[in-house]
């Protein structure tokens, strides 16, 4: 069985530990093993004892193929993967939440075509998972 990824997974970052999250890019071809770490993560369900040790594989299967927001975006991502910098970043997961912990980028290679760059973030700390919330028909 094989799963089919969400849509684009929204990439943003906290470089400056400042506190403000800047977008950065998209992740729309997602590496396979974050794909079946996310399809496992969601069907765990609300299982508290699953959710976090699944929490853990998913940060820890963060990669695919990138496409930055602009050349800075990129440029600062390269100096993170080439300086071996730790940042808080954000991963927005369609229709499920955002994944938020401490990264470091391990690969970052311009891919020949379209603008994209394979990447893939290893986790350096504590991950967490807001799920998001969904409205509920005809209450507001």
């Amino acid at each position: 069985m094989t799963a089919e990824p969400p849509g684009d997974f929204v990439l943003t970052a906290d470089v400056a530990g400042s506190g403000h999250f800047v977008r950065a890019g998209t992740i729309p071809i997602p590496a396979p093993a974050f794909t079946a770490a996310l399809q496992d993560f969601k069907d765990a369900g609300a299982d508290p004892e699953l959710r976090e040790v699944l929490t853990y594989a998913l940060a820890a299967a963060v990669a695919g193929r990138c496409v930055f927001e602009n050349p800075r975006a990129a440029k600062i991502a390269e100096a993170c993967y080439q300086f071996r910098l730790i940042s808080e970043w954000r991963i927005s997961i369609p229709e499920s939440g955002v994944l938020q912990a401490l990264f470091h980028i391990v690969q970052f290679e311009r891919m020949e075509t379209g603008g994209m760059y394979e990447i893939a973030f290893q986790l350096a700390g504590k991950p967490e998972f807001a799920a998001m919330q969904r409205e509920i028909a005809g209450i507001r």
